[in-house]
């Protein structure tokens, strides 16, 4: 059976093009909430300035300590007013977000250590972990 799919966003925060988000990212979102503010994990709250969807912006990093090549994740969630504003509260903790990946499309850009960067589409629970 496959998974019915939220509708979220519009052409331009949730455009066809993951790459194409990714790239206009700067101006795309504007920065609200600082939930998590360390050197190798970040959550915060981000809105689209053109329709005003809600996201939860979740950057990991893990360092390489042999060879300097720190892999970084990041994901680009879109949440309700609700979740946003309870996320920004505290009640929603930053590692409960993966739950809310399922049946919903949010963005990925993963740099692995030795590897190449990918930015992509994804749907499904995802897990939330600390960098390090």
């Amino acid at each position: 059976m496959s998974e019915t799919i939220a509708e979220f966003g519009c052409e331009v925060c949730c455009a066809p093009s993951a790459e194409a988000v990714w790239r206009d990212r700067a101006t795309v979102f504007a920065h609200g909430t600082d939930v998590v503010d360390d050197s190798h994990f970040m959550v915060s709250t981000r809105r689209c300035r053109t329709c005003g969807q809600h996201f939860a912006s979740i950057f990991t990093e893990f360092i390489d300590w042999k060879n300097g090549d720190d892999a970084q994740y990041l994901t680009l969630l879109p949440v309700t007013p609700p979740e946003a504003d309870a996320l920004a509260a505290g009640t929603l903790t930053p590692f409960r977000l993966g739950t809310l990946g399922a049946g919903r499309r949010y963005l990925n850009h993963d740099r692995p250590s030795g590897g190449p960067s990918r930015v992509y589409w994804r749907t499904g629970p995802f897990m939330v972990v600390e960098g390090h």
